[in-house]
């Protein structure tokens, strides 16, 4: 059983040769019937090989958010620092909602700057209860996005996934009157 190649002489990894491994950089895991001593032991002293094998780390997982960071702004997405009712942004959320229901779909990223920083979003468990309030009244005719909630370091991104609509145009109800998108 080799566990450590002749690598081991090096204390740190070689940053110009990926092959040039130091201590603790060539892991191997070994499958143990319980953790103890005496059955490491038995594991090295035996024969079965199938009991060990390099180290191979999980996958990191898919970063969503991240990925909608790079691709920015687009036709079918779309990013808004916050979902207050002051300075617009509720308008322009809705204004987003009715757009991609008009054409393909697409997913709005509530909590994301338009220059693609993470804002984030307190928890608030009547956010998504609030936006599909707003999207069913105030539209015409009602348009039910799906919700969900990613969570980061910097607070909650709120992702509003808006399903194309068959039919055609959808109006926003302000007190003026409907405005057609």
């Amino acid at each position: 059983h080799c566990i450590q190649a002749s690598d081991a002489h090096r204390l740190d990894r070689d940053p110009k040769d990926e092959h040039a491994l130091g201590i603790g950089d060539r892991v191997t895991e070994i499958l143990l019937p319980e953790v103890s001593f005496e059955a490491l032991k038995q594991v090295f002293l035996g024969n079965d090989f199938t009991r060990t094998r390099p180290y191979q780390p999980a996958q990191p997982s898919f970063d969503y958010v991240q990925a909608a960071q790079e691709a920015g702004p687009s036709i079918v997405q779309s990013f808004h620092e916050s979902m207050a009712r002051k300075g617009g942004h509720l308008r322009a959320i809705l204004r987003d909602v009715v757009a991609f229901a008009n054409t393909n779909g697409g997913r709005i990223l509530i909590g994301v700057c338009d220059d693609r920083t993470l804002e984030g979003i307190r928890a608030d468990k009547n956010h998504e209860e609030f936006i599909m309030n707003v999207a069913r009244d105030r539209c015409d005719p009602p348009i039910i996005p799906q919700f969900s909630v990613i969570r980061k370091a910097e607070g909650n991104i709120y992702v509003v996934k808006v399903l194309r609509f068959q039919i055609l145009p959808h109006a926003v109800k302000t007190r003026d009157g409907p405005v057609y998108y």
